[in-house]
């Protein structure tokens, strides 16, 4: 409910009101914005109903507080609730998608879901970095979508607002780095087995710590990508396992019984270690410490050290690099990535060096 009009604003048009030291301001009735409107009475009431004939379209104030539109967060209840489910999320992107939902509704929820407008969008988006304001702008034009779908709201104002510049600052992994990092001192068997494996299959840290020596079959390893799966046939792969893949795998059959291919024995059998939220096995290895080792290890190798932190690889650059290895070699990396489309494995090859754009010069000036 919203707050009575002190007496003083009363006799004012909506909108308008008597601020401190006798300054008139204007409240946004579509952004909730303040702007100051002077000390004159006079120009600040005409100013306000000009600006209200603008701004308010005409609409019925009163038909829409008596509930013909439709709440911003009475909407995302039902995103979270049933939109999410039938999309199929992957368990990371689903809690990323909540978290995410807590801010939106912070800022957002409680106006009417078609009076939002673009102009509110790219305030609550310039809250956050690059990065994250592109993946919140991302989750509403999706949550619009659907809202516009149902009829709630006639456009898509996420859309129209301009994506945050983002310029990628990480550095490509090469394969000279990759090296370092496999043959620093502290890099244990298991670990070199893990980004060897990377390497070779191009999975990703959630998949590749995920894989079990049950999934070999017939000569082939079999994956279930975590990020796409029921997303297509793409996150189901059936990778041949030739001689460099079947090295490593041998590799992975040690002493310590386990039936996880990438494992280790932790050096404490706490709680935690025996049955963590993620750890199925006592010999499991998160995705959580994989990465945590890779970094810690790269981090003592001096070229990565004298790299700006935000630009030091992480764990997930080896399938970058591994794809472009296979693609040098004239090896199509698309299917072994699970990648939908082709322009999704290129991608993941820029950056790797250079790419010269050709050009001739010189002409004969008179």
């Amino acid at each position: 409910m919203g707050r009575n009009r002190i007496y003083n604003n009363k006799t004012l048009p909506p909108n308008l009101y008597l601020g401190i030291k006798g300054y008139y301001k204007y409240r946004r009735p579509d952004s909730g914005a303040w702007h100051s409107m002077g000390k004159d009475k006079a120009n600040a009431v005409a100013a306000a109903k000009q600006l209200n004939s603008m701004l308010m379209d005409g609409r019925d104030l009163v038909e829409k507080v008596m509930g013909n539109s439709t709440l911003f967060n009475d909407f995302l209840d039902k995103f979270e609730t049933k939109i999410m489910a039938e999309r199929g999320l992957a368990e990371k992107t689903t809690n990323d998608y909540k978290n995410k939902l807590v801010h939106i509704r912070n800022d957002l929820g409680k106006k009417p879901i078609d009076e939002i407008s673009v102009l509110e969008i790219a305030d609550f988006l310039e809250k956050f970095p690059a990065v994250q304001s592109k993946r919140y702008r991302s989750l509403l034009s999706t949550i619009f979508r659907y809202a516009v779908a149902r009829g709630l709201c006639n456009d898509n104002p996420a859309e129209k607002t301009i994506p945050e510049n983002s310029a990628k600052k990480r550095k490509r992994l090469t394969l000279e780095g990759y090296k370092a990092i496999y043959n620093h001192g502290e890099a244990e068997p298991w670990f070199k087995n893990a980004i060897d494996i990377a390497l070779q299959t191009l999975q990703r840290r959630e998949d590749v710590v995920k894989m079990q020596f049950s999934d070999i079959r017939d000569g082939f390893l079999f994956v279930i990508q975590t990020k796409t799966e029921k997303h297509g046939e793409a996150a189901y792969i059936k990778i041949k396992i030739n001689s460099p893949l079947k090295q490593v795998i041998d590799r992975c059959r040690d002493d310590t019984l386990s039936p996880y291919l990438i494992h280790r024995m932790p050096e404490r059998l706490s709680t935690q270690n025996r049955s963590g939220k993620q750890k199925k096995h006592i010999t499991q290895v998160t995705p959580d410490y994989l990465t945590k080792t890779f970094a810690k290890i790269r981090d003592q190798i001096k070229m990565f050290k004298n790299m700006p932190s935000e630009e030091r690889p992480t764990f997930h650059e080896i399938r970058a690099l591994g794809i472009k290895l296979y693609e040098d070699k004239g090896i199509d990396a698309q299917n072994l990535a699970g990648h939908t489309t082709r322009e999704m494995t290129e991608q993941y090859m820029v950056g790797h060096e250079i790419q010269w754009t050709e050009a001739a010069a010189g002409i004969d000036f008179d």
